[in-house]
């Protein structure tokens, strides 16, 4: 008797998960849209330092994203990635597009993500086309986090700016 009632637990234990597992992934997958091709607004070569003396230059187009990196003036490569759906392919990126003008890229075979907007950023009293680029972890976050700014012009000093992260995840 006791190993039936143990049985019968364990079976509508499994029963639910089965149930409630696939619905809350499904409303995961609903807040964020994956698209085919990149938006124009994220379309360009950018230019942007980081505080670890890196310097990066990331070429968006239509379906392709190709990174190149330079540490202290040494250049560390150049890779391409093709823009796809499917997490099963190398060298690959998933675009997904988040509310408030955020987007955010996966790196296919790597857990490398990155979030994206474009914005402004003032240097020198003259508005400037930026993009704030950077990640954020799991878990709290505060309303504005700093993020690295790129910019279409080769940068001199590292540029950041704290921004709202409302609509990131």
């Amino acid at each position: 008797m006791k190993n039936k009632r143990i049985l019968q637990c364990g079976l509508m234990i499994a029963l639910v998960l089965l149930v409630g597992l696939p619905t809350t992934t499904m409303s995961a997958q609903a807040a964020a849209h994956k698209l085919t091709s990149m938006p124009k607004t994220l379309r360009g070569t950018w230019y942007y330092r980081d505080h670890d003396h890196y310097q990066h230059k990331t070429v968006i187009t239509k379906k392709t994203v190709k990174l190149t990196t330079w540490y202290r003036g040494k250049s560390q490569g150049t890779t391409r990635y093709a823009l796809t759906a499917n997490f099963n392919k190398a060298n690959a990126v998933i675009l997904e597009r988040h509310q408030h003008g955020w987007y955010t890229m996966d790196w296919t075979q790597s857990n490398m993500t990155m979030s994206y907007k474009r914005g402004t950023y003032k240097v020198n009293g003259k508005s400037r086309a930026a993009l704030y680029t950077g990640s954020i972890g799991v878990g709290y976050a505060p309303k504005k986090v700093k993020f690295n700014m790129a910019m279409h012009q080769k940068a001199k000093r590292v540029y950041t700016k704290k921004v709202s992260i409302k609509g990131i995840r």
